[in-house]
């Protein structure tokens, strides 16, 4: 990852495939946009579907910022009743997602906006 390289703005996109709904995540999720990616999942409703599949095959740059949003909007998710597997194609975030889930519990009672703090470290 290239600190000066042009930043990809996050996206999500749901789609649906097959009886399943597919949310499709690209672009760069880092410290550095983490308002925009949190804004991407703003619109991102879940209705009926039971299985959802996070497609981050995407996903370009990732630090622990963005996969903390990434994990969060996952764990909303699964506990909404909905069962959800992952597709990914890169290595860090998968680490990173291992690293979170393991040593962090989803706390969904946290604001939405929680890169307001790290604006001001």
């Amino acid at each position: 990852m290239d600190a000066y390289a042009p930043l990809t703005k996050p996206a999500v996109k749901v789609e649906q495939r097959g009886d399943a709904l597919c949310v499709v995540v690209s672009g760069d999720w880092t410290v550095n946009t983490c308002d925009d990616g949190e804004a991407a999942f703003l619109p991102v409703t879940i209705d009926k579907s039971v299985r959802v599949y996070f497609d981050l095959s995407r996903v370009n740059a990732v630090d622990s910022a963005g996969a903390w949003i990434i994990h969060r909007e996952r764990a909303r998710m699964e506990f909404a009743g909905r069962k959800v597997a992952l597709r990914m194609a890169n290595a860090r975030l998968a680490f990173l997602l291992t690293a979170i889930e393991r040593h962090i519990p989803a706390r969904l009672d946290r604001p939405r906006r929680t890169c307001a703090v790290l604006r001001g470290l």
